[in-house]
């Protein structure tokens, strides 16, 4: 059955209906396979679509520096995100026994690359390490579109052929390779996005940080146990507030367990 459908998929799709005059018009020629080119034709018209598009660059950093004050750069680096048009991915930070660093992922229009790039290293007192890389998916890209037209091609063809179909098993048959077509379109066309994505927005992940002295990680070990004692403090009221319940009713029996012995005491003094 499926070969029965891919052989009338190439061929026309069905014949016309009767004309005017009552005659009957005849079956076309077969139509040219789609999506059946030679290697050589395959290679010739992607050269030709790479040549006339721009280049898809990927460009992404990776840099790691030391600064002064690494809170105040930080904030810094915030707040010039919006002149660059750039957004952060993942902030992160955290504090080792002699720095505290912070780990920042951060997307930026391929324009503003550098000039942001240049913008986050003012006042940097040493960079340990910078690596940019560009990858060129231009070849790809086209590869992806090439495949994703022929695909709607084909698929444009089964809707054609489902229309003439004659009994429910053709139908179900044209609709399952329609329903596979469609998952392999889906796929394609989310790697245009991502690719486009990419190109569009360049990613420079950021590692910065600032060395403590004696002084300061004695401070700063201060500063650590005051937030973390607050934390504990909250977070043990929290604990009561959930438990309250079990909290009211023993509270309610020592009471009185107490007011019993109590009154068993006074009693016995009595006596």
């Amino acid at each position: 059955m499926k070969l029965a459908l891919i052989f009338m998929l190439f061929l026309a799709v069905g014949c016309g209906g009767d004309s005017a005059d009552g005659s009957v018009h005849s079956i076309a020629e077969p139509q040219p396979q789609l999506a059946k080119y030679s290697d050589e034709n395959q290679e010739q018209n992607q050269t030709q679509d790479i040549a006339s598009i721009e280049q898809m660059l990927i460009k992404t950093g990776f840099i790691t520096f030391q600064v002064g004050d690494v809170e105040a750069k930080h904030q810094e680096i915030l707040n010039s995100l919006k002149e660059f048009d750039a957004y952060v991915v993942t902030d992160q930070n955290y504090s080792q026994s002699n720095r505290i660093t912070y780990s920042t992922q951060i997307r930026v229009p391929k324009q503003n690359f550098d000039g942001f790039l240049d913008e986050v290293l003012k006042g940097a007192q040493r960079i340990d390490h910078k690596t940019i890389s560009v990858e060129d998916v231009t070849e790809e890209f086209v590869d992806v579109k090439a495949r994703l037209k022929t695909k709607r091609e084909l698929e444009a063809r089964y809707l054609e052929l489902l229309k003439k179909a004659n009994t429910v098993s053709e139908m179900l048959e044209i609709e399952k390779q329609i329903g596979e077509l469609q998952s392999e379109l889906e796929s394609y066309e989310g790697r245009i996005k991502y690719l486009q994505s990419q190109v569009q927005y360049s990613t420079l992940n950021l590692e910065y940080y600032e060395s403590l002295s004696v002084g300061n990680q004695f401070g700063q070990e201060i500063k650590n146990g005051v937030k973390n004692g607050w934390n504990n403090l909250i977070w043990f009221f929290i604990g009561l507030i959930n438990i309250w319940p079990f909290v009211l009713i023993i509270s309610i029996l020592i009471y009185l367990f107490i007011r019993y012995r109590r009154r068993r005491r006074n009693r016995k003094i009595k006596e």
